[in-house]
């Protein structure tokens, strides 16, 4: 009698296309998972973006001595800037906000600044804005200042 050592053919075979499949599964769903990242990147919720400018501003506002050195709209390249005391600059252009140099919200339709002294000499600060460019009616949210 033979001693049967080794692999046979049909066997080497059968390994090789159970690989193929295995590798071919591997590779549709890293796929499949890539293009939906790519998706979840793309679709940023305005709503969100402009809650994350509003928790540093409202930061920054309240705290103690601050007051606004410089506010300004400027509708012709729609730059609009506030500067506050301690040197903090929030600045909007190209739909993105940025707080000093660090954009911290993007795809913000428009925005603008306006700052004004109350009878009883607090400031408020009063922040316009659209979040889409579907959005009928321009929002506002007013900040007072503590001093």
């Amino acid at each position: 009698m033979k001693s049967q050592k080794g692999i046979a053919l049909t066997s080497l075979i059968i390994y090789v296309i159970a690989m193929l499949i295995v590798i071919s599964i591997i590779s549709v769903i890293s796929t499949f998972f890539y293009n939906n990242i790519e998706e979840v990147g793309e679709n940023v919720d305005p709503s969100k973006e402009f809650t994350q400018f509003n928790t540093y501003f409202l930061q920054d506002i309240n705290r103690d001595e601050i007051e606004v050195i410089e506010c300004k709209n400027d509708e012709s390249t729609n730059q609009n800037y506030i500067i506050l005391s301690d040197g903090t600059q929030y600045t909007f252009k190209n739909q993105s906000v940025y707080r000093g140099k660090v954009k911290i919200c993007e795809n913000i339709y428009q925005m603008s600044f306006e700052y004004t002294k109350e009878e009883n000499q607090k400031g408020v600060v009063n922040v316009k804005y659209k979040l889409t460019e579907q959005d009928t009616e321009e929002k506002s949210e007013k900040f007072t200042l503590l001093n």
